[in-house]
């Protein structure tokens, strides 16, 4: 049987949300800054078949106190394919400014991105997050499969003290969470 998870209350958000500043690092593992301004675009390699890729692109996200992801809306799909080799072409000459890694593209990836437009060429900067919005995606996928552990106050219970299992014949429930789970996106 499904049940509906409760809803984000709305004492789990900021007053005033915060950009999503997520943590990378160059070629060497350095902590690079980033600081996510206004008009920012979260772009994603939707599709990547016989050397076109197809983006979806969603204004960048904000994070709640739980710290989860909040985007402003359902994302776009882009409604033209790029081809991959121009594509890889623009976003290397971005990742080689700023000292990160090269590599080939692949399905998943995650691009903070200035000046969105149709044209890669065009983009003002590009700083790949794939890293970190995996990582994020990764936690976003456990809230939604494991529910929030109540915290516990006083001493911790010991094994003496914990409660017995329950008889053979009765049926195990589950408590529910007391926190709002995973506020989950489909461009994560």
């Amino acid at each position: 049987m499904y049940q509906q998870r409760v809803g984000a209350s709305r004492a789990s958000f900021r007053a005033r949300p915060e950009p999503w500043t997520p943590r990378i690092e160059d070629e060497a593992s350095r902590t690079l800054r980033l600081r996510p301004r206004p008009g920012d675009a979260y772009v994603v390699i939707d599709e990547l078949v016989e050397g076109l890729v197809r983006l979806v692109v969603e204004a960048w996200p904000s994070t709640d106190r739980g710290d989860r992801l909040h985007f402003p809306g359902p994302g776009q799909v882009v409604p033209r394919a790029y081809r991959a080799g121009r594509l890889l072409a623009a976003i290397d000459r971005h990742r080689r400014r700023h000292g990160q890694l090269r590599r080939d593209l692949r399905v998943g990836d995650v691009f903070l991105v200035r000046s969105f437009g149709p044209d890669p060429r065009r983009w003002t900067d590009l700083w790949d997050v794939t890293q970190a919005a995996r990582a994020r995606a990764r936690l976003a996928h456990l809230r939604t499969v494991v529910p929030a552990q109540p915290r516990r106050r006083g001493r911790a219970k010991t094994a003496a003290s914990a409660r017995p299992p329950a008889p053979s014949g009765e049926r195990m429930t589950r408590e529910p969470s007391r926190r709002p789970g995973s506020v989950a996106h489909p461009v994560v």
